[in-house]
């Protein structure tokens, strides 16, 4: 499993739904080009990212330890995945929050 190694953090991240021998890795060139950019912007600790459609979780996860992150998107497996990331990771709630697909959003929103 390739790890994502940005300016930000070093993640091991795995695609949902979990699979054994999984071929495909969960980011892309495009979530390090904008990690990249984005670390050369240096955003200070209070800055608050709000990250829309993150397919499996790569950019939100490694921004959440440096800046205040909110996450939401139309993907149920993309919610799954991230939720995973900071429970592992032991995201403080004031540096996270996502919130579940549109439609579940009345239902409810997950703090981590």
């Amino acid at each position: 499993m390739p790890l994502l190694e940005t300016p930000f953090a070093q993640l091991d991240l795995i695609r949902q739904p979990e699979q054994s021998n999984e071929p495909l890795q969960a980011f892309d060139a495009a979530d390090e080009y904008l990690l990249n950019h984005l670390a050369q912007l240096q955003p200070a600790a209070q800055t608050r990212v709000l990250v829309l459609n993150d397919s499996f979780g790569a950019l939100a996860a490694s921004l959440a330890g440096n800046v205040q992150v909110t996450s939401s998107g139309d993907s149920f497996l993309a919610f799954q995945g991230l939720e995973k990331i900071w429970s592992a990771m032991a995201m403080p709630s004031m540096r996270c929050r996502q919130y579940p697909p549109i439609s579940l959003l009345p239902a409810r929103s997950i703090r981590c």
